[in-house]
């Protein structure tokens, strides 16, 4: 199912546009919704929202429905999270506190800690403090996650870490390394950089956001509860291999990655990110787009406040959560952006994107061409149906997907299960992991083995 709208974002500009002009932005449009259907019809994702702007002119389109319930198609007004795109917010809160004399960019985070509490340091350099800037640009030293987050592996991970459990952390922590001089992706430092400046502001992360940002720019839809009207507009979550998932709710890290948000909210960002308004917003979305550090070694990026910077000087950041996958690119050079939301989780999106972004900037990028599968009869699926052992270790499960015993799953010990599809009687692949297995069957159809090629290696499991 495919639909193609316009926001009403620039629709003024659109329509001063002349005939010519007009017909090749709609060439463009149906391009872009051609590359996003090929992902529709693999399977590989359930719906998508995507939100452009090209110059003067901005579009919305939608690809594919819902879920499998519902068979809507996701429009501008869709509800989705936005994962770590959150991080590009709570950098901009960072500069506006900076902007406002707030804070200082080198400041010790120590110092927007409430009494009692100890910021972690390196026992090797005790005097090296972590500052705000090293929080927003990954290199504090603090690790991706805390020790104590106890749901890190339920559906929710986040809901029930608090400001209390986040700060026994801190306490109790020693960094392995002095802060500033490796690059580690952490949640947690800007999870505790939201909580630091909300604290210091005597709010909420959700009401700092809304005075600061998102109301400024009329990002109505853009918050983290959701009221009744946005909960009819959520799309509904669901895992990189397709299955219902479950949303996900923040408490003390929510400046990580807790704000949900629209297609046609973050077109109104973007827009203020490619043209800053002469406001107290626009002085730190400006700050916070400005290089703030250089790569640390091999494969880092620099940074601005929360944007990751490549070669082309596009910032950028993506989101993932347990039911969602985000991608947003904005480039002041091209003056282009880019915004994908999706409401199945896999990174998958982050290629869509890019596909976007290179036909916005003259080339010629064909729909994406995925494996095709067959269908499979109940006597061939059952006889690979089983147990197969790896290594003393590790299983290989084989199992029906569904009542009708056509469709199978494939789990090894200790991970998810995942649907595997036929491209032969014999070789089967996943369309959410880059992997295939190859089951070996003897003249009489017996299956005795399979074979897991992934990553160029190959590893052949035993049938118990």
């Amino acid at each position: 199912m495919k639909t193609l709208f316009y926001s009403s974002l620039f629709l003024a500009a659109i329509f001063t546009c002349s005939a010519s002009a007009q017909e090749d932005d709609a060439k463009v449009e149906n391009r872009i919704l051609a590359l996003a259907q090929a992902y529709v019809d693999a399977e590989v994702v359930n719906s998508v929202a995507i939100g452009v702007i090209d110059g003067d002119a901005s579009f919305t389109i939608g690809a594919g429905q819902l879920s499998k319930d519902d068979p809507q198609a996701p429009n501008g007004d869709t509800v989705y999270e936005i994962g770590s795109i959150s991080k590009v917010f709570t950098g901009i809160l960072l500069a506006d506190a900076i902007e406002r004399g707030l804070v200082t960019a080198d400041q010790a985070a120590g110092d927007l800690l409430p009494e009692g509490v100890t910021m972690p340091v390196s026992k090797k350099n005790p005097d090296r403090q972590i500052t705000l800037m090293q929080l927003s640009t990954h290199v504090s030293g603090l690790p991706r996650l805390p020790n104590n987050l106890e749901g890190v592996n339920s559906a929710n991970p986040y809901v029930d870490y608090t400001a209390e459990k986040l700060f026994e952390f801190l306490d109790s922590h020693e960094l392995s390394r002095k802060p500033g001089i490796a690059e580690e992706y952490s949640n947690l430092g800007t999870g505790l950089l939201g909580e630091l400046l909300s604290q210091q502001q005597k709010t909420g992360y959700e009401d700092l956001l809304k005075k600061r940002i998102s109301g400024p720019l009329g990002m109505t839809s853009t918050s983290l509860a959701l009221n009744e009207d946005q909960r009819k507009r959520m799309a509904p979550p669901h895992s990189a291999s397709g299955q219902p998932s479950s949303t996900w709710e923040f408490d003390a890290l929510a400046g990580a990655g807790g704000i949900r948000s629209t297609v046609n909210d973050m077109l109104k960002f973007a827009n203020a990110t490619l043209n800053p308004p002469d406001s107290e917003t626009g002085k730190a979305i400006e700050l916070a787009f400005a290089q703030q550090r250089k790569p640390k070694g091999l494969g880092s990026l620099p940074m601005g406040f929360g944007w990751m910077i490549n070669r082309s000087e596009t910032r950028w950041h993506n989101g993932g959560t347990g039911g969602y996958h985000t991608m947003l690119f904005v480039s002041r050079k091209k003056k282009q952006a880019v915004v994908v939301l999706c409401n199945t989780a896999t990174r998958e999106v982050d290629k869509l994107a890019s596909e976007i972004m290179a036909l916005l900037g003259g080339q010629d990028v064909k729909p994406r061409e995925f494996r095709k599968s067959i269908d499979m009869p109940t006597e061939i699926c059952q006889r690979y149906v089983g147990r197969y052992q790896l290594n003393g270790l590790v299983n290989i499960d084989v199992a029906f997907a569904n009542k009708n015993q056509t469709e199978l799953t494939v789990q090894l010990t200790g991970q998810n299960a995942f649907p595997i599809f036929a491209e032969t009687e014999t070789l089967w692949y996943l369309k959410f992991v880059d992997a295939e297995i190859e089951f070996t069957v003897d003249d009489e159809g017996n299956c005795s083995a399979l074979t897991l090629n992934q990553n160029g290696t190959r590893q052949t499991a035993t049938k118990k």
